[in-house]
């Protein structure tokens, strides 16, 4: 972390903008909203500065800068086109530990600026370290859009009960579940809708009738993580995410994901992989259920979608049987984001009518699967797990009928910069991939549709990621 993030309280403090055109008024603009006594030190104005200063009878000292400016001065900004002036300022602040921003010059600021969401008393601050202000403010477009306008009226409200909050649970973890309780529930939803009344009075019921030993049983969300990219976790899964105090996460998590977890939350690595259980399933369920009971909400973190091969069905049960509470988050599975990074439509009028999923997990070298009925044309199989069993369900494919042509494709670490795709006829992807050596996890998509990777595989996106997300190191 490059900076440290810091909310500096200027009200009725001395602020110094050194400079007069649009970028200094823009600044100048933004430092009043915190309420500070702010001075202009500039030889011309810009229409834009001159409003400014109208509007708030702003002392202009109209002049070049001059060093004992900064007397008394809480925070300095310098916007002026002269690189001298600017250096100076600079300079002359940081003799004085004066914190100080040099526009568009990051190597002269001991503070940057960040894009800013406004939600008073509610503010959230986005920054790339100077890095790329456009970026920032692509970034607080998509938060803008995430947080809710009546957000305002909601903290106001959170801050007046604060006291009454605290007085009541002297415990951190009670008050926290407290406070999660009314922030993530109808309390809140009505008081972001504006029935701000409505809620108060429920905060206050709530704190009088509050009874920790029927409250402190805790719940289990069942979150599915997506097939890699940390960005297709679901919002939803997000939020839940960062209110866990214990989560048990799978083999194929990726680290990014992870640092979304609070620093406070115990992390269990519970990954599987063929011939190596690291925890048995038996145990897995026995886990959710003991944390639960102690209280503390639970995020069960699996890679895809959990009911999707992703033995969802069967720790729900293990909670069902032990009277937890759970929420299931959906995932976007693999079959879905694999394909879809690969440029593979799953259906399409003029290749598939319809798409069937199936495990390619082989139990004592074998794998039932229908194979009849998988050889019908118009048709997308998507095979999980299906890396080491290829060349059997290659080979029983072609002898129940399925043309040897059929298009195929295998798709390893799918929806990852480190993604591979090998196509070819079902009959020879088996030594294509071998030759490849392509590493699990992988997926087998057989269908024509496969034939579209060539048109549209190359606007996927996955060529294009940023930077690289590591695996836990024990994955």
């Amino acid at each position: 972390m490059d900076y440290l993030p810091i909310f500096l309280q200027l009200t009725g403090r001395r602020a110094l903008v050194v400079g007069g055109g649009p970028v200094a008024a823009r600044k100048a603009e933004l430092m009043l909203a915190a309420g500070p006594e702010l001075t202009v030190v500039a030889p011309d104005l810009s229409r834009a500065m001159r409003e400014l200063i109208d509007k708030h009878s702003l002392v202009h000292l109209h002049r070049e800068f001059r060093s004992d400016d900064l007397a008394h001065a809480k925070i300095v900004i310098a916007a002026t086109d002269n690189a001298e002036v600017n250096r100076q300022v600079y300079e002359g602040a940081e003799a004085r530990n004066i914190p100080v921003n040099v526009a568009d010059q990051p190597e002269l600021c001991s503070f940057i600026l960040p894009a800013i969401v406004d939600r008073s008393p509610a503010i959230v601050a986005v920054s790339t370290g100077g890095r790329s202000p456009v970026l920032a403010r692509y970034l607080k477009s998509l938060l803008e859009r995430q947080l809710p306008f009546g957000l305002p009226r909601f903290t106001a409200l959170l801050g007046e009960v604060r006291d009454q909050v605290k007085a009541r649970f002297t415990d951190f973890e009670q008050r926290r579940r407290f406070w999660d309780h009314i922030i993530d529930g109808p309390i809140g939803d009505a008081a972001l809708a504006g029935k701000v009344d409505e809620a108060r009075g429920r905060i206050t019921d709530e704190l009088a009738n509050w009874d920790e030993s029927q409250r402190s049983k805790g719940s289990v969300y069942l979150i599915g993580a997506g097939p890699g990219d940390p960005e297709l976790l679901t919002i939803r899964g997000q939020r839940l995410l960062q209110r866990a105090d214990v989560v048990l996460y799978d083999r194929l998590i990726p680290t990014r994901l992870l640092d979304l977890v609070r620093r406070e939350a115990e992390l269990i690595y519970v990954g599987k992989q063929a011939k190596s259980h690291v925890v048995s399933q038996q145990s897995i369920g026995e886990l959710l259920v003991e944390h639960a009971r102690a209280g503390k909400c639970v995020a069960r973190l699996k890679g895809g979608d959990p009911f999707v091969f992703g033995r969802g069905g069967e720790e729900l049960h293990d909670l069902i049987q032990a009277g937890i509470d759970f929420q299931v988050v959906p995932g976007i599975s693999a079959a879905n984001g694999c394909a879809a990074y690969a440029g593979i439509p799953l259906t399409h009028r003029d290749h598939a009518t319809g798409v069937s999923f199936w495990t390619g997990h082989m139990k004592d070298g074998q794998l039932l699967l229908p194979w009849a009925q998988m050889s019908v044309t118009h048709h997308t199989h998507v095979i999980f797990m299906g890396l080491k069993s290829l060349p059997l369900v290659a080979e029983q494919l072609c002898l129940h009928g399925m043309s040897p042509d059929t298009p195929a494709a295998m798709i390893s670490a799918g929806t990852t910069p480190a993604q591979k795709v090998v196509v070819a006829p079902i009959s020879e992807l088996p030594d294509k991939a071998a030759d490849a050596g392509l590493p699990s996890p992988a997926l087998l998509i057989v269908g024509d549709v496969v034939s579209l990777h060539e048109q549209i595989g190359w606007y996927s996106g996955v060529d294009v990621a940023l930077e690289e997300f590591p695996f836990p190191s024990h994955a």
